[in-house]
């Protein structure tokens, strides 16, 4: 009932002229969905994990067959990209569900735990003040009146909050794990390595996500029809900087890498300095062939 509303109403809007303006790139399609799905810090971590990990990516296949993002992905004022900032971190072990909210949530009030995240300027926002209101909302999609587009972003990005939850009841057992729970737990993993080509990663998510292939060949279709636009336009919306400027200037020592991958590592104990735990980096190094471990 609420789908066929909502479809109705885009429907109206589109028969009364309104669209989006692939000029003025100035209508932006957030998303807003409840937190109280993810009921344990466990799940929120992972869901950052697996966001960040395909941030980049995600601005490739956030919006509707052959449209390009609306401003660019590396630099603009309005939907700021994270995963660098995130990064490897320490956690303590025993970190409530309360205190990973206070890291990601900016208010108008206060800043997050971890400074560099804005109120509503990135491509995932921690929002709200009590948890009948806390949710996160997803700036990257483009407007729109087309009630699909919505409703395949909806998918992809609870979808990613449902396997977020899962993940996390998946590393708290402690039966044996099945094989369909080590292939998950895999391809979370895998979404880490830095060195995936975006079309790797999109295959990997897709698995992480779904099983439907029907429902996979959306986002298949959105990623290459992305590549295309970017061709056909040239546009330098999806460039990082350094690869805008001409081959014989140097890089800028300062410029920063954007995106990232991005890990979170369960310490026991608190240490003296909270920055050490909380907003402190990960020492050890990323190890894609290392097993996958999970307390007993």
């Amino acid at each position: 009932e609420d789908i066929s509303m909502f479809e109705a109403i885009c429907d109206t809007m589109d028969n009364l002229g309104y669209y989006y303006d692939e000029l003025l790139c100035d209508a932006g399609g957030q998303i807003n969905l409840g937190l109280d799905y993810l009921d344990s810090a466990q799940s929120i971590l992972i869901f950052y994990e697996i966001f960040l990990n395909c941030e980049e990516l995600l601005w490739y296949i956030s919006n509707e067959k052959g449209q390009i993002a609306r401003c660019d992905i590396f630099e603009n004022e309005r939907t700021h990209a994270i995963s660098e900032i995130i990064g490897k971190r320490i956690l303590d072990e025993d970190i409530t569900r309360e205190e990973v909210i206070k890291l990601f949530n900016a208010r108008y009030d206060r800043n997050a735990d971890i400074k560099e995240i804005s109120f509503k300027e990135d491509t995932v926002c921690l929002r709200g003040e009590t948890e009948d209101d806390y949710r996160f909302e997803f700036r990257i999609p483009n407007g729109g009146c087309h009630a699909k587009t919505w409703i395949d972003n909806i998918r992809l990005y609870g979808k990613i909050m449902e396997i977020s939850k899962r993940l996390a009841n998946i590393m708290v057992k402690k039966e044996e794990l099945t094989e369909e729970e080590e292939r998950l737990l895999g391809l979370k993993i895998d979404l880490q390595n830095e060195d995936l080509s975006l079309e790797e990663k999109l295959d990997i998510l897709m698995d992480l996500l779904f099983d439907d292939e029907n429902i996979k060949d959306i986002y298949f279709d959105r990623f290459y029809s992305t590549i295309e636009k970017i061709r056909e336009t040239g546009t330098d919306r999806y460039r990082n900087p350094e690869d805008k400027k001409d081959p014989e200037d140097k890089k800028d020592p300062e410029a920063k890498k954007v995106f990232s991958e991005v890990e979170f590592q369960g310490q026991y104990g608190k240490a003296n300095d909270p920055d050490d735990i909380y907003l402190g980096r990960v020492v050890a190094s990323y190890d894609p062939n290392g097993k996958i471990g999970r307390k007993r």
